[in-house]
Order: structure tokens, then C-alpha cells, then sequence
């Protein structure tokens, strides 16, 4: 089984409370100016996850739409619309077969949501996201930067959570394939545990550009954070690429 299918569970909206409504209301701004949104824009955000950047666009008046593979994602965006007040449309599907084509203005895939096939998928995901756009749209992908990962490695990692679990990290990251490996356990408060993997792909800079080129974007914006240059202590690789209008 792919590890992301169980990964993406409660005990992920556990671990990563900090993906709050503060947090995502400043990535929706970083998202806003990069896209470069307009009201009249048709925006998809893949995948979406539990909703937190779509329900804060929504709620700025955006016309946004999400694909989210895991369904207790889909199950928790319901939620949080419910409590935000806001209601944006969501569907089950796969970033690697995207049933849309010339369809969108812009899409967004924020905050390593890239990575989790392997090479030949991971890129196949990025043609559809291409494909779906429409000419001359905007895409825009954040991600882990490889470099500044691995210039400060840490294997162990133990965390206290604010609901009295305790969740142990063991990673390593193999050099032929690019991927990052961390074995998680989650230590609830009773002493039960759920244990989950992580094995994504992890990409620097210029490869990430080598792939929205071969893809057939054209380069908009190379960023670090959104508004420094890439560099090898960026911690994060922010690009903008755009589908050539038709000629």
C-alpha cells in the first residue's frame, strides 16, 4: 500500500496543529499575490487536504475548487467549511490523472504536496497539472528544498503534542533515490500507538525547473520564502511557471 494513503489520517491533524487559521490566512496572502488572483479566476487547488488555504480564498470572495485524494481530508474540509461559514466545492481524485484540460486560470500545490510518487509519476503529475490549465495560466508549486533539508539533518525527533501524545521521529534519507524516509509513532496519552511512514521524494531547485521546462512551462518566478531568491539555505522552493498562450 502507498504510504500516503494511511498517512493522511486524524492522527495527521493531530501532529500538525500548527497549520492553523493564522498560518493559512498568510499563506493565502502569499498565494493571492504570486497567482496573481482575480475575482473572475477559476482556481483549483490540488490537493487540497483538509481545505485551509480554499476555505480562506473562498472567503475573500475567490472562485476556488479542490481535488483531494485522501478521504478523511475530504471529511475534515467539511468540517472546517462548516465552522468557517464557507462552502467551496471538493472532489476525490488523483493529481496524476486530473479529469480537466484547458480548464483552469490558476492552480496551486502549497506546502510539499509534491513528491509522494515516484519520478516518473511525480512528473506525469505535473503534465496534468499543466494540461488542466488554461493558456497562459499560472502555476504555482511549494515545496521542501532538498539542499537545505540535508544541510541540516536531523535523524531524531521527539515532539509533545497539546493533546498529550508524544510522536517519536527516525529518519533517513536514501541518496540514489532522492527520498526522504521517516518512520513516525505516535504515542497517545493511554499508551496506545499508530505508527506511519513517510517516503517522499525530495527535489532541489533546478531540478523542480529542469521539470517545469521539460512539462513545457515557462519560468515566472524562482523563489526560497516568497520573497527571497533561491538559495541553498532556503528552506522552502516556491516557483510560479505559466502555459504559453496558444500560438
Amino acid at each position: 500500500m502507498d504510504w500516503f494513503v494511511d498517512f493522511f489520517d486524524e492522527s495527521y491533524n493531530r501532529v500538525y496543529t500548527f497549520l492553523d487559521e493564522e498560518r493559512s490566512s498568510k499563506e493565502a496572502d502569499v498565494i493571492q499575490e504570486l497567482l496573481e488572483l482575480t475575482p473572475q479566476d477559476k482556481i483549483l487547488d490540488i490537493p487540497c487536504g483538509f481545505g485551509r488555504h480554499s476555505i480562506e480564498l473562498t472567503r475573500r470572495g475567490f472562485n476556488v475548487q479542490g481535488i483531494e485524494y485522501n478521504e478523511a481530508q475530504i471529511k475534515k474540509a467539511g468540517e472546517w467549511m462548516k465552522k468557517a461559514g464557507v462552502f467551496f466545492p471538493i472532489e476525490q481524485g488523483d493529481m496524476r490523472d486530473i479529469p480537466y484540460e484547458n480548464e483552469f486560470d490558476k492552480i496551486f500545490n502549497y506546502f510539499t504536496s509534491f513528491g509522494f510518487f515516484d519520478d516518473e509519476e511525480n512528473e506525469k503529475s505535473l503534465r496534468e497539472f499543466y494540461k488542466a490549465l488554461k493558456p497562459g495560466g499560472l502555476f504555482l508549486m511549494e515545496i521542501l528544498n532538498r539542499d537545505q533539508m540535508l544541510k541540516n539533518f536531523d535523524r531524531y525527533r521527539i515532539t509533545h503534542l497539546s493533546d498529550g501524545g508524544v510522536l517519536l521521529e527516525d529518519s533517513s534519507f536514501d541518496h540514489i533515490k532522492s527520498r526522504l524516509l521517516n518512520k513516525r509513532t505516535l504515542i497517545n496519552a493511554d499508551g496506545s500507538r499508530i505508527n506511519r511512514d513517510i517516503h517522499l521524494r525530495a527535489y532541489s531547485g533546478h531540478e523542480l525547473i529542469n521539470m517545469f521546462r521539460r512539462t513545457g512551462f515557462e519560468m515566472v518566478k524562482t523563489l526560497g520564502r516568497p520573497t527571497e531568491p533561491l538559495s541553498l539555505y532556503s528552506p522552502r522552493i516556491t516557483l510560479v511557471g505559466k502555459k504559453p498562450e496558444r500560438k
